[in-house]
């Protein structure tokens, strides 16, 4: 078994050369065989398919590269990191843009406590071109006011819900929502303009997106509903983290594999 200082090497040398964009970006491409999505517990039966298909004369360096891609994943999903790592890097020397637009750096505090700053996060942008986008889903979509920026949040209110927050508490229908992981904002100064909103019906297509850190978070609360045209892909899991955005000083594999839920 490799040391933790053998693994965290491995970590930086996959990851040297990345730019963490700001906010939060997309991809992390999908776990998919045939008709089949490997999310949950099917990770093996990804890894066994997708070696399969991996040892066949059926696809060119370029598409094998992104399979490669995938059953690192899986592996990283089901905590065998060592294996992953040696993947990836395996991979990124085949094409050191692999990584490109797949994983990207938190630079906020806005989804506190499930998104701290520094985390490096994967992102699926596949996952809604299969699935439904439900509430509590942790998204990443193009900014309303400026679409050359991605930002993420939670979903809190689906289309056709009435939203509406009154000093804080959430409603949804007219009932108050209670199972969000927020962060405590008891000791905040009551801001109107941050802590109500609403009553509000969301249009056909469009979210009401909140941020987790309620205090620190800039969403639907003043940009309103977001398009669902807007919405790129679901956050699926913390790879690691990095405190400091310039450098991999104070990198820690404490985080990885946090499944974001």
């Amino acid at each position: 078994m490799k040391s933790r200082s053998v693994r965290r090497f491995c970590f930086i040398s996959v990851f040297a050369g990345l730019c963490f964009l700001t906010p939060c970006n997309s991809f992390a491409g999908t776990l998919e065989i045939g008709n089949g999505f490997f999310y949950n517990k099917q990770y093996e039966r990804a890894i066994t398919a997708f070696s399969e298909v991996l040892a066949t004369d059926n696809y060119d360096k370029a598409t094998k590269n992104k399979i490669k891609y995938k059953i690192g994943l899986s592996y990283f999903l089901l905590g065998e990191r060592d294996k992953c790592l040696e993947l990836w890097a395996e991979a990124r020397a085949e094409n050191p843009g692999m990584f490109e637009g797949k994983i990207f750096r938190i630079p906020s505090a806005g989804m506190e406590p499930q998104l701290i700053i520094g985390d490096m996060i994967i992102i699926d942008n596949e996952y809604y071109q299969h699935n439904e986008i439900n509430r509590h889903d942790i998204v990443v979509f193009l900014n309303p006011e400026d679409p050359k920026k991605l930002n993420i949040k939670r979903v809190i209110a689906l289309p056709g819900d009435k939203i509406q927050i009154k000093k804080r508490e959430v409603f949804i229908n007219g009932l108050k929502l209670v199972d969000i992981p927020i962060t405590d904002t008891a000791t905040s100064k009551y801001e109107p303009t941050r802590d109500d909103f609403g009553p509000l019906v969301v249009p056909q297509r469009s979210f009401f997106l909140l941020g987790d850190n309620r205090d620190k978070s800039y969403d639907s609360r003043f940009y309103g509903p977001v398009k669902q045209d807007l919405i790129i892909g679901k956050a699926l899991v913390i790879y690691g983290s990095t405190p400091n955005k310039d450098s991999f000083e104070g990198a820690t594999l404490d985080r990885t594999g946090m499944i974001i839920k």
